[in-house]
């Protein structure tokens, strides 16, 4: 009693990559975060040098030491979420909007703070952290129900 079941709408379904909905400004921001691992990598493992780097702003707010260092874990923490997306991760997209509200958070923050100490710092990167955020959220869905990996075999 077997019967005929017609299979043949599913015959011609391509499949959706992950990485193809990543926009290519997303792409940017992973290249640049991806190349900053392996510098800040090449640099503490060749000579572990310190120098005064800050992203944010936050050398306008914090001491000398910690600006710095906070600055380098969240780049790690960038860089962490930029290859999790290029390597199609499920759960990438989370980790994306966690650390990404994460750096928002931190910017607005510095914003408030300058005021606080009398001066203001307009801080750009909110532009791009909102739309990243906002286009992200947009996917989740998406990315983790209606997408394959590539390396999911």
């Amino acid at each position: 009693m077997e019967e005929d079941h017609d299979f043949s709408e599913f015959e011609d379904v391509e499949l959706q990559h992950r990485r193809s909905l990543l926009p290519w400004w997303i792409w940017l921001f992973i290249a640049v975060f991806l190349v900053l691992q392996i510098f800040f990598l090449g640099v503490a493992v060749y000579g572990g040098y310190i120098f005064n780097y800050s992203i944010f702003g936050l050398n306008n707010i914090l001491p000398y030491p910690y600006a710095g260092i906070l600055s380098i874990v969240l780049l790690l923490l960038f860089g962490f979420t930029a290859l999790s997306l290029w390597l199609e991760k499920k759960k990438a997209i989370n980790t994306a909007l966690a650390f990404g509200s994460i750096g928002l958070g931190i910017c607005l923050s510095v914003m408030v703070l300058s005021i606080l100490q009398g001066s203001f710092y307009l801080r750009i990167e909110i532009v791009p952290l909102a739309d990243f955020l906002f286009r992200l959220t947009e996917m989740r869905k998406t990315w983790k129900y209606g997408a394959v990996s590539r390396y999911d075999a």
